[in-house]
């Protein structure tokens, strides 16, 4: 538990800013170029393999 909240604290001190610039840039006009289905395993990071960033894709879990 403490390593999650250390990751929480870590990502609103140093990631947080950045990612909400990013959502800002395709809230009104996302244009994704692909479709991406993957299952509920919370091993399964689709956007770190595929080296893809906010609104490049979207993301369906089954």
């Amino acid at each position: 538990m403490e390593r999650i909240l250390r990751g929480i604290m870590r990502y609103r001190n140093t990631t947080r800013e950045q990612m909400v610039r990013e959502f800002q840039k395709v809230r009104d006009n996302p244009e994704p170029k692909a479709v991406f289905f993957t299952c509920m395993d919370s091993r399964m990071i689709p956007t770190r393999y595929t080296d893809t960033h906010v609104g490049d894709m979207f993301v369906g879990g089954t």
